[in-house]
């Protein structure tokens, strides 16, 4: 960022609105986590798909988390690769970050 006599450059940040998350097998609640934390700090709601291999340890941090923010702003979604494909291609889902 510059802030000089000649010129300044203001960097702002906006949120993009729902960011999809898609999670791999291992390691899947970090995995999760790495994936809500950011989207949730910039103003996004985040959908977060886990691997259908090993979706119960992150599914049990959502239903941990289900009080700590609104309803609607961490969503757990589950199911086989479809539902993967279905959240990849859905028009009012606004980023996508996949692992895998």
């Amino acid at each position: 960022i510059v802030d000089d006599d000649k010129e300044k450059v203001i960097q702002k940040y906006v949120p993009l609105g729902v960011v999809g998350g898609i999670t791999p097998w291992n390691f899947p609640p970090l995995m999760a986590t790495w994936k809500f934390v950011e989207a949730l700090i910039m103003g996004n709601t985040c959908i977060i798909k886990p691997s259908h291999f090993t979706p119960l340890s992150t599914l049990h941090l959502g239903e941990i988390l289900q009080d700590a923010f609104p309803a609607g702003v961490l969503n757990m979604l589950t199911g086989d690769e479809n539902q993967g494909k279905w959240l990849v291609a859905h028009k009012d889902v606004d980023k996508i970050s996949f692992t895998g």
